[in-house]
This record gives structure tokens, C-alpha cells and sequence, in this order.
């Protein structure tokens, strides 16, 4: 993270200083190691811009629009459209709503991201991709307008959703990184040679997306290519469970699979002797995990494949790894140089200075915590900003779960789908969704838990509410940014307030 000599070695020495350890790498025996843990050979496989994008330009079009319709205050400014940059923006815009009470401002933004990710995606998979994303998100929002924001922004949609289908077949317009990408592919996959690959993407869905690319592909298939998705346990649509995981990796070592399509979760520690390509496609990350997706290719006379746009993001960030890889070797090299009481020395002043920032930060943690009663905390939802609950309802369960244990809760929401989770725990087991009922808001809230195999609590996501505090209106992302504290969930207490018989 540093990009500067002095501040890399710094930054050795921190790391040195957390673990309370020295440094343990081959000095004596580089060549040796060079001969056994053999480098893959790194190729950039550059396309150029496409020549036109009347799927994209229209993208920009619609979003044109909703610009016009939201009214941007004055005082922000949305950088350019189909960029992080611009994520990031309209994801500030949604909370700058919240806070002041603009649910247009609000549900403009959230739709603008939607907009923005098609044009993510666009830049990196196919133009269907992109337009199925856009699909499926409307689709979750047809006949459920809370307000004429919502008319508006669906209607608006779906009155050009025919002629994006149109633009997003034409296959003149197509995304050369994906013929950059199957070129790559044909070239290690030849009929007759036995070559096992990994190609990393950046989110659950693109590898998704590039899995039923590689399947309808009868070049790909005509070459022997077989591939499978490789990416996170959770309990999503798109997770994977730990047994499937294990799973697609033992098919892959055995052969019956030849080709990974993963997310992060395989750069480190995912040891195939035989794995002769990796292929990093659309990818923004750190040099760290540059080094660990390259270290994937062990077999020799492998190849390490960045597909990209000439002049892209992408390209620039490989280059920068690449500068920051030899960095940081420098830096080690320099620490391992010091002196043993220097190094000593160094490590305790570094140590004792983490000792006082970590108590100091907990001060401040316990203040922020503090600021404000849970009683003078209301909870809004953050879709249609109704008050549904007050801090002082919410309780900590077994340390991870915040229930909320007032029975008036149960007004405002309503069940939606039975919530499966892979996993099985002692005391209790999830129920269904909890959903806002005020009018067509349907803003998703949480799910309810089955607690001691009778009590249903609604378990809220902090993320889909805003608080109301003295100081004004707020969001976080987390339950443990709140500026209030919050109780311990007592069972007994529970049952005293709900089931005042069982104590008669």
C-alpha cells in the first residue's frame, strides 16, 4: 500500500511489529527455489476501445434522464458514467437522500447504480450480460411503485427495454475483450494437450455470466474446454456451500474439469501442479492479490494471461502491481539488511505506538457508542422513510444477531419467502423474510429467527434502515457504527414481557 522506498520498509516493520516476529524468507537458496517454484511467463493480451457502443451510448442516455428528473443539488457533481468512480458517487447521493428526507433523490440514485453496474458489465462481458442485469433488477421492481418516483423510474425502463434488447444482440457491436479472452483460451487449449486453467473475474456474477459463455461457445467446447464456477461459501443464490466447493476443486484436480471460473477465493492456496494458465479478466486489485492469482500457474512453461483494454483501468492498475511487487521486495531487503538491535529497537517503538492508537480507539468507539440513549433513537425504513422502531427495541443475540423484541414490531411488516441457510445451529433456525408493508414500499428488512424452537424474532439488517437521532438523520452499514448502545438479548426478561403466564 505504500509507494515510496521509506514507506514500504515502514510498512514491513509494522507488519513484523503486529506478528511479533522477523522476517522469514530465502536469501541463500534463491536460485534453487527459482528452479523448483517455476514463474509463469505474464503476457498482456491488449484489445482497443470498441469502435461504437450504441448499447452503452444508450445506457448513458436513460441515465441522462434520471440525472434531469432528480434535481442534483448544486454543491455535487457525478463523475463519469460507467466508472468506481461513479458508483461510488451515486452511493453517497443515495445516503445524502436519506439524510435529508429526498426519497426521489433517494431511489434516483439506487436505480443509477443499476445503470452504472450494465455499464461495468458492458465493458467486461456481453451485452446480454448486461442487459439481463438491468431485466432482473425491474423485474423485482414491477407493480410494486411506492410514490410517482417509482412510475416514473420503471416506466421509464420499461418503455426502452425493447430497443436495449435490440442494441445488446448485435453482435457487430460485441466486446472484443471477449474475443481477446476466448483467443487466449483456444491458444493453451488445443485438442490433444492436456492443460488445466484458472480464470479469475471479479464478482460472483461475472463468473456466472463467463461460465454460460464458455458453455454456448463451440469454439471452446471444440477444443475440449470444461469448465465449472469456483467462488464463496454463503447461503445466497450465488454462494457456493463448502461441500460444493470442495467438490468442484477434486473434479478440477482429477481432470474431470479443466477450466476454473473463480472469484478471489482461489488465489491463495489453491495448489495445482498442473495448472499451466491463469487469466485475469477485468480485474482492479492489489498487488497482493496479483502475486497470489499468479502463484496459482505451477506447472511449467505456464502462462499468466492480463486481458484488458489498451490505455484501461485494468492495465494501469497491473503496471502499478508490478512497480509495488518490486517495491516491496526492496523493502524486505532492506529490513532484513538492519541490525539486530536496530531491527529490535524499531519493532518495540512500533509495537508500543499500537498499543496506545488500539486504546485510544476503543475510547473513542465507547463514546461513539454512547452519544445518544437508545430510547431517542427512531428507526426509519430506508426505502419509504416510515418510523418503525426505536432504538430501545433492539437487542444483541448471542453476540451477531440484533432482534428486535417489541411485539407492536410485527405491524409494520409482513413475511416474504422461507429463508434457507446451509448451516444448522443449536438454538435456533431462520424463518421467513420481513418485508416493509407500508403501501408498496416491500424495501427488504431482514429475516425472522426461530429462537428456542417457538419464538419468532425479526433479525434486522442495520443497512436497510435510517436513524433518526437528536443530531439528525443517519445510515451505517454496520450494527456497530450506531451512536447508542445496544442491551444484551435476556431470554428470561423476553418471556417475563410476552409470556407473563409461564410465571404464574
Amino acid at each position: 500500500g505504500k509507494d515510496t522506498l521509506d514507506g514500504a520498509v515502514e510498512h514491513v516493520l509494522q507488519i513484523c511489529a503486529n506478528l511479533d516476529s522477523v522476517i522469514v524468507s530465502t536469501k541463500n537458496y534463491v536460485p534453487e527455489l527459482k528452479k523448483n517454484v517455476p514463474k509463469p511467463m505474464k503476457t498482456f493480451d491488449i484489445v482497443e476501445k470498441r469502435d461504437a457502443d450504441p448499447f452503452g451510448d444508450h445506457l448513458k442516455w436513460i441515465m441522462k434522464q434520471i440525472h434531469e428528473y432528480m434535481d442534483l443539488p448544486p454543491d455535487f457533481k457525478l463523475r463519469e458514467c460507467g466508472t468506481q468512480e461513479y458508483e461510488g458517487d451515486v452511493m453517497n447521493l443515495e445516503q445524502r437522500g436519506v439524510r435529508e428526507n429526498n426519497r426521489r433523490l433517494a431511489q434516483c440514485a439506487i436505480h443509477l447504480r443499476e445503470y452504472n453496474d450494465a455499464l461495468l458489465i458492458n465493458d467486461t462481458l456481453r451485452m446480454m450480460d448486461a442487459f439481463r442485469s438491468l431485466e432482473e433488477f425491474y423485474s423485482t421492481k414491477a407493480d410494486k411503485a411506492f410514490d410517482g418516483t417509482d412510475i416514473l423510474l420503471v416506466g421509464l425502463f420499461n418503455e426502452n427495454q425493447v430497443e436495449l434488447k435490440n442494441l445488446a444482440t448485435n453482435v457487430v457491436y460485441e466486446n472484443p475483450k471477449m474475443t481477446k479472452l476466448e483467443s487466449v483460451l483456444l491458444n493453451q487449449f488445443t485438442p490433444g494437450v492436456q492443460s488445466k486453467g484458472i480464470l479469475f473475474s471479479k464478482t460472483r456474477k461475472s463468473t456466472h455470466c463467463l461460465h454460460d459463455w464458455v458453455t454456448k461457445n463451440t469454439a471452446l467446447q471444440g477444443a475440449g474446454v470444461k469448465a465449472d464456477i469456483l467462488t464463496g461459501a454463503g447461503n445466497g443464490n450465488t454462494h457456493m456451500t463448502q461441500t460444493e466447493q470442495s467438490n468442484t476443486i477434486r473434479r478440477f484436480r482429477k481432470g474431470s474439469l479443466n477450466l476454473l471460473i473463480s472469484t478471489s477465493v482461489a488465489e491463495e492456496g489453491l495448489d495445482i501442479p498442473e495448472c499451466n494458465l491463469v487469466v485475469r479478466y477485468g480485474l482492479l486489485t492489489n498487488e497482493i492479490a496479483q502475486q497470489q492469482a499468479s502463484g496459482r500457474a505451477r506447472a511449467r512453461d505456464s502462462q499468466y494471461s492480463v486481458v484488458a483494454q489498451a490505455g484501461g483501468p485494468e492495465l494501469r492498475r497491473e503496471h502499478i502491481n508490478d512497480f509495488l511487487k518490486e517495491l516491496t521486495q526492496k523493502a524486505i531487503a532492506k529490513v532484513q539488511s538492519m541490525s539486530d538491535a536496530e531491527f529490535y529497537r524499531k519493532r518495540i517503538e512500533l509495537q508500543t505506538e499500537a498499543v496506545i492508537f488500539s486504546k485510544t480507539s476503543k475510547d473513542r468507539k465507547t463514546e461513539k457508542k454512547g452519544r445518544f440513549a437508545a430510547s431517542n433513537i427512531k428507526i426509519l425504513c430506508r426505502s419509504c422513510f416510515k418510523a418503525v422502531a426505536s432504538g430501545s427495541d433492539v437487542k444483541l443475540l448471542e453476540n451477531s444477531h440484533y432482534v428486535n423484541i417489541n411485539p407492536d414490531f410485527r405491524e409494520f411488516y409482513r413475511q416474504g419467502e422461507r429463508v434457507v441457510l446451509q448451516k444448522r445451529f443449536e438454538d435456533w433456525e431462520p424463518g421467513c423474510t420481513v418485508i416493509c408493508n407500508n403501501g408498496n414500499c416491500n424495501k427488504d428488512w431482514g429475516y425472522e429467527m426461530k429462537y428456542k424452537e417457538s419464538n419468532l424474532l425479526p433479525n434486522m439488517a442495520i443497512k436497510n434502515f435510517a436513524l433518526e437521532t437528536p443530531d439528525g438523520r443517519m445510515t451505517v452499514k454496520k450494527w456497530r457504527d450506531v451512536p447508542f448502545m445496544v442491551e444484551e438479548f435476556s431470554f428470561e426478561e423476553y418471556c417475563y414481557s410476552n409470556m407473563p403466564d409461564l410465571f404464574d
